[in-house]
This record gives structure tokens, sequence and C-alpha cells, in this order.
């Protein structure tokens, strides 16, 4: 499992998975990676006796790097019931042997802002592409607040709470 892991994008992930409660005779395995508000990856699984065999090719391993939340999700053969009893986090860096850009459409996004947030003094505004995308920015709040908006959406920063009211 992908328990306390780090997995490669770039490598092929090929491995023997074994549960007690979940035999590959009776049930099917797909596991699905997803990091923030990316489309999820699934990862389908072959029967191998009683166990899953996972392979899937370097080719199709190659994702951004960052946490993504994983999910086991098992589905019994014979009733069709679903159940997810293992679910988390793992860290998939990329290998330095893969060329490209691994990084997310929202860190891109958020170097762009990094780089828009000091050009913005002296102009009416400040224009950056992403993907064929435009978007203008006319004051430094804007762009702070979308720097905010997607550091949040990528876990770099945590949301403050505040309490109005406290009762014993």
């Amino acid at each position: 499992m992908f328990i306390d892991s780090i997995i490669y994008a770039g490598a092929t992930w090929y491995y023997l998975e074994v549960f007690a409660s979940y035999s590959a005779l009776e049930w099917t395995l797909k596991i699905y990676l997803k990091l923030n508000s990316s489309a999820a990856v699934e990862i389908l699984t072959t029967a191998s006796g009683s166990a899953f065999f996972i392979n899937k090719d370097a080719a199709d391993t190659v994702i951004p790097q960052g946490k993504y939340a994983y999910q086991y999700v098992f589905t019994n053969n014979s009733t069709g019931k679903v159940e997810v009893p293992y679910e988390g986090f793992v860290e998939v860096k990329s290998l330095l042997s893969v060329a490209g850009d691994l990084r997310s459409s929202d860190e891109l996004v958020l170097e762009k802002l990094y780089a828009a947030r000091l050009t913005i003094s002296g102009r009416d505004y400040v224009e950056i592409n992403i993907g064929g995308k435009a978007a203008k920015f006319k004051t430094l709040e804007e762009i702070e607040a979308k720097i905010n908006e997607i550091e949040k959406k990528l876990g770099l920063v945590e949301s403050k709470r505040l309490l109005f009211r406290f009762e014993n």
C-alpha cells in the first residue's frame, strides 16, 4: 500500500498487494490518486491468485509531483458491494530522468502570479498568460487575493478560523 511511502512519477509501478479481508478471487480493486483539483488517476489491478497485481508502465505514470490523496476501492464480484477501507495521502516525486515540467497547472499559475506581483507597481495593469488563457490584474490586492486562493488550493497555507463565541 501507499501508506508511509513515496512513489515516483515516470517509473514503472510493478508490485503485488495482498489483503487478508479482500481476496482477488472475490473482489476487484481500483486505486485512485488525486492531486488537488486535477482529475483522479485510476490504477487498474489484475488478479494473481488471491493477490492483486499492479503493473503501470512508466509512460503512464508521468504525473505532476505533489501530495496525492489515494483511495483503494474494492468491489465484490458477486454482490457489487463497494468498500473503501484504505485511504490517505502519498508523496509523488518525479524522476530526474523524466523530461518536461511536472508541476501542476496551479503551481505554474502561482509562479506567474508571484512574478506579476513584482511588476504591478507603476503600471495600469499586469497581464499573465497560462496555457493560452490571459488574466488581467489592475491592483496588487487583486493579485494577492488570487495568490492566496491558489496557495490555499495547493495546501501551502491554512484557512484561518475565528471563534465568535466561547461557552463553558
